[in-house]
């Protein structure tokens, strides 16, 4: 494994990287999902409502991230015909 010398600091495979996945948003990450997005926007009212609209419309569409098994963020689109939104980014 390549290691930092002084010629070169910024090995890639040694600087601490952590491990993000994404997967599709379920109505089982819809609590979680929502507290992302009030902690995102500074918002203590719920997204929930809007966000299961959305996930309804769009269920292939929504997304969350995780580290851990942690949801750290939300986000998503719909498209409707020659519409589309995107929205909700947390």
């Amino acid at each position: 494994m390549p290691q930092a010398t002084e010629d070169n600091p910024h090995d890639a495979s040694i600087r601490a990287s952590p491990m993000f996945q994404s997967r599709q948003m379920t109505a089982a990450d819809l609590a979680v999902a929502d507290q992302v997005l009030q902690a995102a926007y500074g918002d203590s009212r719920s997204f929930g409502t809007r966000l299961q609209r959305q996930l309804n419309l769009q269920p292939d569409g929504w997304m969350v991230v995780e580290r851990d098994g942690q949801v750290l963020g939300v986000g998503g689109l719909t498209v409707m015909g020659l519409v589309g939104y995107i929205g909700l980014v947390g």
